[in-house]
């Protein structure tokens, strides 16, 4: 089987994605082999996937997670705000992020990948916190807005 690894960045979901090719790879064969291809093949963690030690990625990704206040150490909130005309929704965009940053909130804000969907502007707010009921709380958010908690990703 032949796998082309495009990044360096490695997640929990990438080492799953390898432990299961792997594992289909040895399913009918014992002697089966997986030859991954890497712009890095120095990257620490392809040498700790082909010797099965992956606790030191776990340890260091929890590191990592921790020094950006990342789950389990906060939460996650992405909220997404549609609206057919961008004028009314840059104001609303504005709105928001004045409450935010004068509340010393930290937020990333940017226009969804995909921007416009059945004739709806989409734009992502997204929030790191340990309490984000809180914040949303004080958001008083109209219909416009939907609040994704922990979200599985954030494109």
């Amino acid at each position: 089987m032949y796998y082309i690894i495009k990044r360096a960045f490695f997640t929990e979901k990438t080492l799953f994605l390898l432990n299961q090719i792997t594992g289909r790879t040895n399913r009918k064969h014992s002697d089966g082999k997986v030859i991954i291809q890497s712009f890095n093949p120095n990257e620490p963690i392809l040498h700790e996937f082909t010797d099965k030690t992956l606790i030191h990625f776990y340890k260091s990704e929890l590191k990592h997670r921790k020094s950006f206040n990342y789950p389990p150490f906060a939460r996650i909130t992405l909220l997404t705000h549609k609206h057919k005309q961008i004028s009314k929704q840059d104001k609303e965009i504005d709105r928001i992020e004045k409450i935010l940053d004068s509340k010393k909130i930290k937020y990333k804000s940017a226009p969804a990948l995909i921007y416009k969907k059945s004739n709806y502007y989409h734009h992502h707010i997204l929030i790191n916190s340990l309490s984000p009921n809180q914040i949303i709380a004080k958001l008083n958010l109209n219909k416009d807005w939907h609040i994704n908690r922990d979200p599985l990703t954030t494109i």
